[in-house]
């Protein structure tokens, strides 16, 4: 139980992190960088800089989770993950939604509770689940968090269409 409450504060830490990172000078950084190379380089942006820099604070949490993950299970290998298991993390963003910072945390909701829900029909799981990922990314290239946000903006649009007096 203490290892389920230290994942949730590691959990908390880093996604509290990333959005500081996200919203912070470091992410105005890659969103120059990722606009337009060239303009940013030129304004004093180092791509090396900012590039190590994530690296670095990926691979401090990266490690974080793992040493979690290697107390918890008492053990750790390369053979530890299997393709399946990464596709399956890769489809939590994919189905919560790229670039977002609730994205992810969307998709895992989402795909252990489809999981969970496919575990009755052992049969229809591995069609189940592989079924949802061209689903979402046919139907729903944004994902949850895109559906959400499109929805947002045109409810904000109609507002301020209605809010306008007549001339």
């Amino acid at each position: 139980m203490a290892n389920y409450f230290l994942g949730l504060v590691l959990l908390a830490t880093a996604f509290g992190f990333s959005v500081i990172v996200i919203r912070g000078p470091l992410g105005l950084a890659f969103r120059a960088l990722r606009d337009n190379p060239g303009y940013a380089m030129s304004r004093g942006i180092s791509q090396f800089k900012y590039q190590l820099w994530i690296f670095a604070l990926s691979a401090f949490f990266t490690a974080l989770a793992g040493s979690v993950y290697a107390a918890d299970f008492r053990v750790v290998g390369p053979t530890i993950f299997s393709f399946t298991l990464l596709l399956f993390l890769l489809s939590m963003i994919v189905v919560g939604g790229m670039g977002s910072v609730w994205g992810p945390l969307v998709g895992a909701v989402v795909l252990m509770v489809a999981d969970e829900g496919f575990k009755e029909f052992q049969e229809w799981r591995a069609l189940g689940m592989g079924l949802i990922l061209p689903l979402f990314v046919v139907l729903l290239p944004g994902g949850l968090t895109g559906l959400f946000n499109r929805r947002r903006t045109k409810s904000a649009t109609a507002t301020k269409v209605r809010a306008v007096p007549p001339a």
